[in-house]
Parts: structure tokens; C-alpha cells; sequence
């Protein structure tokens, strides 16, 4: 008998507020980033939109836009969020 497999839920992610802004400044239009991430753009739409992003998605966008992981999820340029103390745990 097969297992069911878990949905995706809030708690299998984090916000990622920042990505937007990081793409718009580095140029990149929402294809762009996609393919330099290996992601569907419609993954980057929906992050954008609000949508949490799992650990791995955050490392590829990451990679794709050249900064540090935390610098995705931090909320503002003066404090970290209770998601970047949860990204750094995993």
C-alpha cells in the first residue's frame, strides 16, 4: 500500500520578501531568473505574490542572483526575520 505524501503547507517554507526587488535591481526579468534557477517562472510569479518558497528554492534563487540565502527572506535592511534564524537552523 502506498503512502500518501504530505501536502505542501505554510510550514514547508518561508516568505521571501525580498525577491522582487533583488531581481529588478540585478536586471532580470521573472523568465530570466527562472532559467539562470533552474525554476518554472511561474514558482517566481507566485513567490513573488507572496506565496512561501521551500529551502531548496531559496538556494537556487540565491545562486541564480548571487547573494546570501538570509539576504531573500531578510524583511528589512536593519533586522533579520524569525524565517532567516529558521533558515540558518536547517
Amino acid at each position: 500500500m502506498m503512502t500518501p505524501q504530505p501536502r505542501a503547507s505554510k510550514a514547508n517554507g518561508v516568505p521571501v520578501p525580498q525577491l522582487a526587488t533583488l531581481r529588478k535591481n540585478a536586471g532580470l526579468s521573472q523568465r530570466t531568473l527562472a532559467e539562470r534557477a533552474r525554476l518554472c517562472v511561474t514558482t517566481i510569479s507566485r513567490i513573488e505574490q507572496g506565496a512561501n518558497a521551500r529551502y531548496d528554492t531559496i538556494e537556487l534563487l540565491a545562486q541564480a542572483l548571487n547573494v546570501p540565502p538570509t539576504r531573500l527572506i531578510r524583511r528589512s535592511r536593519q533586522g533579520t526575520s524569525q524565517a532567516s534564524s529558521a533558515y540558518s537552523e536547517h
